[in-house]
């Protein structure tokens, strides 16, 4: 079973305040055991496993290592590794969508079975897989953008297939993306045909394809992912506008959110994480929205923060059951950001002026005015100002090698390893020797 990974690091090194961040993540990629740096998809099994589908092939991982899978069908003598798509069937087998169709995952056995079943018109899926759901009627939806949408009934073991749209035409007018609303309705995105949501009565798919006014029309657009929200659908639009569905008004709206926005850029992932917070993954980072204020922040690679989101790309985002939340990136793997009760801001190395010049931290104090006085073993000692975040280097010391740190009212005092001690004003920061 998964281990918690819930600790928390305070980092104080070479670094400037106005850059620390509260999203302090932590990387997992190929040097750690990972198998490919692109991570298309993340799942969390019953028993606690994380499964990451790379490019190239399926990792498993318990918390401390990771265990990599060959997809390959030992009997029919096939197989594919590059996994787009996990989902957990209702007996613990792992539904693995690839480039050439679903492969059945056994965890005890570690065994793999091409699903070779075939339609009552005949189709067998082969072809790529962009997602697969699972119903609380125990339907397991599969979506093949170039040859249709497929449902697998797991009681009765049969599939049967519908193409939703009149006419495939792939990148023009295909199924692209699946998700469940709240009352277990099944809704499909696709490209350049709008939104489907499966009737049960007929066992077909009604076509919603904009408003009755045409204010917003989806003929043509491109939907990437689609996510459930109370009463609501939001949309992802390719290189256009974010979109709000109401379900039951059956009305479309633009989401209403502050800067910096997400618009008009290539969406490849939509997630509500935290109960109000939608997070939208872009190739420009990842934007978190709050569903309840509007408000937006936006999260992207920073190459002198070690902690920051390590790539840009963001191909996959989900949330396991402790509220840990997990990014799959398109060339650094996978980051991690901890569910924490304290929220720490972490500095790390960076050659910005007004740093730190030490990771070597030897002490710590906080004097009458609040800020935190750092001692290092090898270049001195530094004032943070916990509001700027702002270091100033304390100047005119006998020494860089220092031992420990006191306050004593209105002073800090600082010793040295084996060189007496300073002791310094508060106020001004001048020495007495």
């Amino acid at each position: 079973m998964i281990k918690h990974i819930c600790s928390l690091f305070l980092i104080l090194a070479l670094s400037v305040s106005l850059y620390a961040s509260e999203y302090n993540f932590y990387n997992i990629n190929s040097d750690l055991g990972l198998s490919q740096n692109n991570v298309k998809s993340i799942y969390q099994d019953s028993k606690g496993f994380l499964w990451f589908g790379t490019k190239n092939k399926l990792n498993r991982y318990d918390g401390i290592s990771v265990k990599i899978f060959d997809c390959y069908d030992h009997q029919l003598q096939k197989g594919n590794n590059n996994i787009g798509a996990i989902f957990e069937g209702s007996d613990g087998k792992l539904w693995l969508g690839t480039d050439k169709g679903v492969y059945i995952f056994d965890p005890v056995y570690e065994k793999f079975s091409f699903l070779n079943l075939a339609s009552s018109e005949g189709v067998v899926i082969n072809d790529w897989i962009s997602s697969i759901e699972r119903d609380a009627n125990q339907n397991i939806w599969i979506v093949a953008p170039n040859q249709g949408v497929f449902r697998y009934e797991e009681a009765k073991k049969k599939i049967s297939m519908y193409t939703v749209v009149d006419k495939l035409q792939p990148s023009i007018s295909n199924p692209q993306c699946a998700v469940l609303d709240k009352n277990n309705n099944v809704w499909i995105g696709t490209n350049g045909s709008g939104l489907y949501k499966y009737n049960r009565e007929q066992d077909s798919f009604v076509q919603y394809i904009g408003n009755k006014d045409t204010s917003i029309s989806l003929k043509g657009k491109n939907i990437y992912s689609i996510e459930s929200y109370q009463n609501s659908l939001f949309v992802a639009i390719h290189e256009e506008k974010l979109l709000s569905f109401d379900i039951e008004k059956e009305i479309f709206t633009e989401l209403i959110h502050q800067e910096p926005t997400p618009n008009f850029k290539i969406i490849r992932h939509l997630s509500v994480l935290n109960k109000n917070e939608l997070w939208v993954g872009t190739q420009f980072g990842i934007y978190i929205i709050s569903l309840e204020t509007s408000q937006v922040r936006h999260i992207t690679e920073d190459l002198f923060e070690k902690t920051s989101l390590s790539d840009n790309l963001i191909e996959t985002i989900f949330q396991d059951k402790e509220g840990n939340i997990w990014i799959g990136t398109g060339s650094s793997g996978i980051d991690y950001l901890p569910k924490s009760g304290i929220d720490f801001h972490i500095y790390s190395p960076s050659f910005r002026p007004g740093s730190l010049l030490s990771k070597r931290v030897r002490d710590l104090v906080e004097d009458n005015n609040n800020n935190i006085w750092v001692g290092t073993e090898d270049v001195g000692a530094f004032k943070l100002n916990p509001n700027t975040s702002e270091f100033v280097k304390i100047p005119n010391l006998q020494y860089n090698r220092i031992l420990s740190l006191m306050k004593n009212q209105d002073e800090v005092w600082i010793g040295y390893f084996k060189n007496g001690l300073d002791i310094i004003s508060t106020s001004n920061c001048i020495s007495s020797n």
